[in-house]
């Protein structure tokens, strides 16, 4: 196989692992942690205004839509956020 240097510049000479700093760690962890919270809080939002009928007012359609806005926009951003931090981590020398 033919490897370029960009894409092995994050191993190290010591069995050829992969080296995160904590900062990093806690970037994914953190990001993780908003994603998953984004994900469950928008979705009960949704679920709850889809499954009881008195909750289907006009304002919690406006909800909704807000909560649908955010999840997508969560998808969009968190990708988006994790392709960023690998692309820093494998241009660091």
């Amino acid at each position: 196989m033919n490897f370029n240097a960009s894409a092995t510049s994050n191993l190290s000479s010591h069995g050829g692992e992969c080296q995160h700093g904590f900062g990093d760690v806690l970037k994914y962890l953190l990001f993780g942690v908003i994603f998953a919270l984004s994900l469950c809080g928008n979705g009960f939002v949704c679920w709850v205004v889809w499954r009881r009928q008195r909750m289907r007012t006009v304002m919690n359609y406006f909800l909704v839509n807000l909560a649908i806005d955010d999840l997508a926009f969560t998808l969009r951003c968190q990708s988006g956020c994790v392709y960023n931090f690998q692309r820093e981590i494998s241009l660091r020398v």
